[in-house]
């Protein structure tokens, strides 16, 4: 296991972080391709509807989950040296996977009270649920920050459950590929961390009081802020689809998902890597030094795409989903917002948890929610929004979050 030193002494720099970001970008790039070429194909197989109704399932299943999750990989992820203890890891462990279960039997709840589940439906939440464990699990193997393995993992269980994503949909299972996609995905996830050693077991046990209170002492302002990360995330889909129907979330899933691109191919570093890093620095002038050089160096790009989803949005639309999709042409160029500042909020996001600033973050939700809210005005009057305003509204929320926290830190 490679290890860093750490300390007043020799502070982990970005520098150090290069290796672990040369595993995980190259399958990030992997994983990007592949969900990209698989999505131009079935957007050619696949109407807006069948998207749509996929993209309200899924966003209800982990809306549910992401409300009762106490975000457990965060407090694995930043618990110092000195704390992670057996006992400490012992009661992390027991705690994610009692949430995981009761927040899934509340999701298929909910989707059996609402007339909405079948037997592929209930498959979908039950992934959403591994998933949740999953991905929470794996913290006690990511923050000893080895990344080789999880970086195979990774990019080989997105050719493979998009892989088979575009092979069902050419044999005619029309929107079930893509549930099939997502519950694939879990299952090869799951399989290869257990291949390298990437799935952490432990006694299970029922948390005393004092862990109770350590917990919710510990997750309080993170808990919160990842419920309203949740909710906003599935704010867009679920109002396109009260608002516009199954057809109208179906193109603001895939403009939405075009317009993440750019942020998916940083995600190595400003939502893993930079997280972990801020919380090995012990030294807050460090950290907060770590925070103003990582925003300059993804600024300009950031930038430069957004000014080309502005200019290319159409012809984008056309040339990689197809003409029935280009009604989500304007919605996906009002984005341009979004995809400057996502990565920003991200990396600012990862910097207050890691140095327990809640009170910034909370008050960048705060202007997330309002900056959202601005473009929808009209719905108050009896007017009507569409797309293109749904669009607008998520460039103006993260424009807002991240103008709002680095204000207050600059302060």
């Amino acid at each position: 296991m490679t290890s860093y030193p750490i300390g007043p002494m020799r502070p982990l720099r970005l520098l150090d972080l290069l290796p672990a970001f040369a595993f995980l970008a190259s399958a990030n790039i992997v994983q990007v391709a592949a969900a990209f070429l698989a999505n131009l194909v079935l957007a050619r197989l696949l109407i807006p509807e069948q998207f749509g109704r996929f993209a309200l399932v899924l966003a209800g299943a982990q809306l549910v989950l992401s409300i009762l999750s106490l975000r457990i990989n965060v407090l694995i992820i930043r618990t110092p040296d000195a704390e992670d203890t057996p006992e400490r890891r012992s009661l992390y462990f027991s705690v994610m996977t009692l949430e995981t279960g009761a927040a899934t039997l509340l999701a298929l709840g909910y989707f059996l009270a609402i007339e909405r589940v079948g037997a592929i439906e209930a498959l979908l939440v039950v992934s959403i649920g591994l998933s949740h464990w999953l991905n929470h699990n794996k913290a006690f193997f990511e923050r000893r920050m080895v990344y080789k393995g999880l970086a195979m993992i990774e990019a080989g269980c997105a050719i493979g459950a998009h892989g088979a994503a575009v092979a069902l949909a050419i044999a005619g299972f029309g929107e079930r590929s893509l549930f099939l996609r997502e519950i694939l995905t879990v299952v090869l996830q799951g399989g290869g961390l257990l291949l390298i050693g990437g799935l952490t077991f432990l006694p299970l046990r029922l948390p005393s009081r004092r862990d109770v209170a350590l917990i919710l002492g510990q997750s309080g302002g993170v808990w919160l802020d990842s419920m309203l990360e949740a909710l906003f995330q599935r704010l867009g889909i679920l109002i396109a689809g009260g608002l516009l129907g199954e057809r109208g979330a179906g193109l603001l899933f895939l403009a939405q998902r075009l317009a993440m691109v750019p942020h998916q191919l940083l995600t190595p570093m400003v939502t893993r890597l930079a997280p972990n890093w801020f919380g090995r620095l012990e030294v807050e002038t460090s950290r907060a030094a770590g925070r103003r050089t990582l925003l300059k160096v993804i600024a300009v790009p950031l930038v430069v795409a957004a000014v080309m989803t502005i200019l290319l949005a159409g012809p984008m639309i056309h040339l990689v989903l197809g003409e029935r999709w280009l009604p989500a042409a304007p919605a996906f160029a009002a984005m341009a917002g979004m995809v400057a500042c996502l990565s920003l909020f991200e990396v600012m996001r990862g910097y207050c948890l890691s140095a327990a600033r809640t009170r910034v973050l909370l008050a960048a939700r705060c202007a997330q929610f309002a900056g959202y809210a601005l473009p929808l005005v009209p719905i108050l009057f009896g007017g009507s929004v569409d797309l293109q305003a749904l669009g607008l509204a998520l460039s103006a929320a993260y424009l807002c979050a991240f103008a709002t926290g680095e204000f207050m830190l600059r302060r």
